[in-house]
C-alpha cells in the first residue's frame, strides 16, 4: 500500500507533500495462531500530519512482528513488537533525542 498527500499553504506558508508505503505479510501457523510482519516508511518533512517534538521533520522506518491468537470465534489476542528508525533524532530520550525507538504491545479484540 502506498499513500501520497499534498497540502497548499502548509505550516510555514509553503506547499507540502507527505507520503509513505507499507508491506505486510501474514502466515497462518494453525487454526488459531498466525504470525505477521510489517515494514513501513513515512515521510512528512513539513510536519503536516506528524510533528516531531523537537521541530525536526518526520522521516522514519517502522518494522513489526505480531502474533495473533484466536481465543474464541469472536475473541482475539494480539502481541506485537515494533521498532522505529528515523533519519534524524526525533524520539525523546533521557538526555535529549534519539533516532531509534520501540514498543511492545498486547491487546484483546472482540466482535459483537
Amino acid at each position: 500500500q502506498a499513500d501520497l498527500g499534498f497540502q497548499e499553504e502548509a505550516p510555514g506558508g509553503t506547499d507540502a507533500t507527505w507520503g509513505g508505503f507499507m508491506m505486510v505479510a501474514k502466515r497462518t501457523l494453525s487454526q488459531s495462531v498466525s504470525v505477521s510482519g510489517r515494514v513501513e516508511r513515512y515521510v512528512d518533512p513539513k510536519q503536516v500530519l506528524i510533528s516531531a517534538t523537537n521541530g525536526h521533520s518526520f522521516k522514519a522506518w517502522n518494522a513489526s512482528i505480531g502474533v495473533d491468537t484466536a481465543l474464541d470465534t469472536n475473541l482475539w489476542w494480539r502481541n506485537e513488537v515494533r521498532a522505529y528508525r528515523a533519519d534524524e533524532a526525533i524520539f525523546p530520550a533521557h538526555n535529549g533525542f534519539k533516532t531509534t525507538d520501540g514498543v511492545i504491545g498486547s491487546s484483546i479484540s472482540a466482535a459483537f
